[in-house]
């Protein structure tokens, strides 16, 4: 999904996945999720 400027996310639980890798080298993942209501 994208939402463009000015748009909102609607309502409802998102999911986010952020891969990066350190200084060393290093692959990391992190993972979450966060609920918007309105």
């Amino acid at each position: 999904m994208t939402i463009e400027a000015p748009e909102k996310l609607p309502q409802g639980t998102y999911y986010y996945i952020i891969e990066y890798t350190d200084n060393n080298n290093k692959k990391h993942t992190k993972g979450s999720w966060l609920y918007i209501k309105k």
